[in-house]
């Protein structure tokens, strides 16, 4: 458990978080950076937030230790992490009505069915195939998300309610639904403060007690920061490349390290995009998958890793063309690529 903190001429230098030793370290090719996303986790994070100590706030991941039933459940946040508290405890029996939940924004969530590899990648393919054509054609941003939405690429909790927000969440058909039964909704923007008998938001005050059990999801996950080189002199910087694969995309940036001497030709391959957080980074999201999905196919070694790679959602694929609905899949999607991405450029230029 150590902390980075900077480099000399000669050496990166670590110290300890538990002993305060200091251990010099020497790079022989290059540092990756995996810091410039700021990432924030439920178990690390600070609340941004200030708390009374007579109320009661806990991470949720200290949910499996309550040992007290609270007078209710307030869950804050509007993201992947405080929906799988609320189906946590849905799961285990606590009644919707017991749930309150915090969403500064609301937010657009994608079907797990439509992201399933192998024997239902065919799916999944007409799936894309079926937003890119969208995309391709859509006028406005309004019309663009109203026929994703309706054609089941993307949901949201509440479809009276306009959603501002896509973060990359999926979720079941079941998961929605449960989720959906949590009508006790507060949409006052973030959280300041929790006393032991109001909460405190950006939008005015809620009533809360000192036995309501308050789940702090408010972790960012990815923070915002822009798209920059991922090679620079000495320095990978850990970005994603086609959307939320993250893990894909690190093992891309790796390989094409190894593979590639001339940083501009690694850049070239590597075009970064910058976290999801708006609706209309979906748009950015799927230009990226379109843009770098069809960089990566005209270079032999990495279109077999799109086609044999464990990370790889499209793993197989290739073994997989003589299926009707796959081979009719990937047609549409290369028949509107191109429209897709100069129609995105629009709809974004528009925003």
């Amino acid at each position: 458990m150590c902390d980075y903190v900077g480099a000399r001429a000669d050496a990166h230098t670590f110290v300890s978080r538990l002993t305060g030793g200091a251990t010099d370290v020497v790079v022989r090719r290059k540092v990756v950076d995996t810091t410039y996303l700021e990432c924030s986790v439920p178990a690390t994070h600070r609340p941004s937030f200030t708390t009374d100590p007579d109320a009661q706030i806990i991470p949720v991941g200290a949910l499996t230790f309550v040992a007290e039933v609270p007078a209710g459940f307030t869950v804050l946040g509007s993201g992947k992490t405080a929906m799988d508290a609320c189906t946590w405890l849905l799961g285990n029996g606590v009644d919707p009505d017991q749930i309150r939940w915090v969403r500064p924004r609301e937010p657009w969530m994608a079907d797990r069915s439509s992201v399933q590899p192998l024997d239902l990648l065919g799916g999944t393919l007409e799936g894309f195939a079926a937003s890119v054509e969208v995309l391709a054609r859509a006028e406005t941003v309004p019309d663009l998300f109203a026929e994703i939405e309706s054609i089941g690429q993307l949901s949201r909790l509440d479809p009276t309610v306009e959603a501002t927000m896509f973060r990359g969440a999926i979720v079941s058909r079941a998961e929605l639904d449960g989720l959906r039964q949590i009508e006790r909704v507060v949409r006052k923007g973030h959280v300041n403060h929790i006393g032991p008998d109001r909460m405190v938001l950006d939008g005015g005050e809620v009533p809360t007690t000192r036995r309501e059990l308050h789940v702090d999801c408010t972790a960012r996950g990815l923070g915002d920061a822009t798209a920059r080189p991922v090679f620079e002199p000495g320095r990978i910087i850990l970005q994603s490349l086609m959307g939320g694969f993250t893990t894909y995309n690190a093992a891309l940036i790796g390989h094409i390290e190894a593979t590639r001497d001339d940083d501009v030709e690694k850049n070239r391959l590597c075009p970064p995009t910058a976290p999801s957080t708006r609706s209309t980074d979906w748009i950015g999201f799927y230009r990226s998958v379109i843009n770098t999905s069809a960089l990566h196919g005209a270079e032999p070694d990495l279109a077999e890793i799109q086609d044999t790679a464990r990370l790889s959602l499209t793993r197989g694929m290739s073994g997989r063309l003589t299926d009707p609905q796959v081979l009719g899949a990937v047609e549409r999607w290369l028949t509107n690529a191109d429209d897709a991405l100069r129609n995105a450029d629009r709809l974004l230029a528009s925003c």
